[in-house]
């Protein structure tokens, strides 16, 4: 199975929770190389992820943009 995806899945679960993961899970998909739709899914979950932890309204439309 695809390991970088499995990681990227756990890294998800964790990261509703915790801002650190979901930093980290937004730095990784950056450097992902990947494209398909489902990484595409993920880097968009992503974005949502590090709107719903910013504080400032400004960054968090500019991140849901």
């Amino acid at each position: 199975m695809n390991t970088g995806l499995d990681r990227i899945r756990k890294l998800y679960s964790e990261a509703g929770d915790n801002s650190l993961k979901a930093a980290q899970l937004h730095q990784e998909l950056a450097q992902a190389s990947e494209s398909g739709p489902v990484w595409m899914a993920y880097r968009a979950a992503s974005e949502a992820l590090q709107a719903k932890n910013a504080w400032n309204p400004f960054e968090k439309l500019f991140r849901i943009r």
